[in-house]
């Protein structure tokens, strides 16, 4: 089924190193290719709009060679990415994906605005309820419980409830990517995917057919380092006690960065598993966490980002591509 498809494809022979590194921004794909990046955004006209620009990688570069502060590079580097992206595309005027029915269309004119517009308030009230009912309603209906038995010592109701709390944080993400909205940044990640084992697979030219049967998934993915980096953040969070409201902001902080030390530091051998090695197969079961956050992409976002690899790959100045 689909998922041997996916599952065969991350044990395919790759031609490219993983390299690449894809986003999705509003209505397009964001790359990195060496010191390059290009955005492709389906604009308004309903064209493809494509922007390049150099990025300088010294630093970044230079950390992702230290063990554990690769991991908080990484961690600020795929929140930088993420939303740099966000930034850049909405400046190169994305088409509207939102049209509604006839009941949305004659509310928006009675308020004299859009139904991408109302789409967008819609889940900007809904993605935090879903978040905080995750993060924070869950465990402390579970504290609650555990409290009222009485002898359960404090250790272990904070450990029940941290993991109510980490099941909560993978809901929460699933169904948030899955809003209106937002579930348009899930589809275009899914195309990201395609594009970008396509490119690892096949090569730098890859073609149409090539993406579309190339898995959804990939091996390394920014996103599933995040959650593992979150999750270890809460289980730190609740080993620990602290009274002081501040002095709780700056151990989470901290915990946030150790999370993503210690996550990047054990993740790293899975995503650079040789194919016939063991840790592959464990590759295969961590990378299902992108489900999460994948949905399966529209042909025309196939199209977009792969006109932003082209684009990366057209002004790439590193060592030559195969």
């Amino acid at each position: 089924g689909e998922a041997k498809t996916w599952e065969g494809g991350l044990a395919m022979a790759r031609k490219n190193s993983p390299r690449l590194i894809g986003t999705p921004v509003e209505e397009g794909a964001r790359f990195e290719l060496g010191e390059t990046v290009s955005l492709a955004v389906r604009s308004s006209e309903r064209d493809i709009a494509v922007h390049v620009y150099s990025q300088p990688r010294f630093f970044r570069e230079l950390f992702s060679r230290v063990p554990l502060a690769r991991g908080i590079t990484r961690l600020l580097a795929s929140l930088s990415r993420f939303f740099s992206g966000l930034q850049y595309s909405s400046l190169m005027h994305p088409q509207l994906s939102v049209r509604g029915g006839a009941k949305m269309r004659k509310t928006a004119r009675l308020f004299q605005t859009t139904p991408q517009v109302i789409s967008a308030m819609i889940t900007a009230l809904l993605a935090p309820i879903a978040l905080l009912s995750g993060l924070w309603l869950l465990p402390w209906l579970v504290e609650r419980l555990l409290n009222a038995f009485g002898g359960v010592p404090y250790l272990a109701v904070n450990l029940v409830a941290c993991a109510f709390r980490i099941a909560g944080l993978y809901l929460s993400v699933a169904v948030c990517a899955r809003m209106k909205l937002l579930n348009r940044l899930s589809m275009y990640r899914g195309a990201i995917a395609k594009v970008t084992n396509a490119y690892e697979i096949y090569g730098a030219n890859p073609t149409e057919a090539e993406v579309r049967r190339s898995p959804e998934l990939t091996e390394r993915s920014d996103g599933a380092f995040l959650l593992i980096a979150l999750s270890l953040m809460m289980i730190g969070c609740a080993l620990v006690r602290v009274d002081s409201a501040w002095l709780a902001i700056l151990v989470r902080l901290g915990m946030l960065f150790a999370g993503a030390a210690i996550a990047d530091e054990c993740i790293l051998p899975i995503e650079n598993a040789r194919a016939d090695s063991i840790l592959a197969h464990l590759r295969r079961r961590y990378a299902r966490l992108q489900l999460l956050f994948t949905l399966d992409a529209h042909p025309q976002m196939l199209e977009v980002a792969l006109c932003a690899l082209r684009a990366a790959i057209d002004n790439d100045v590193s060592d030559e591509i195969d």
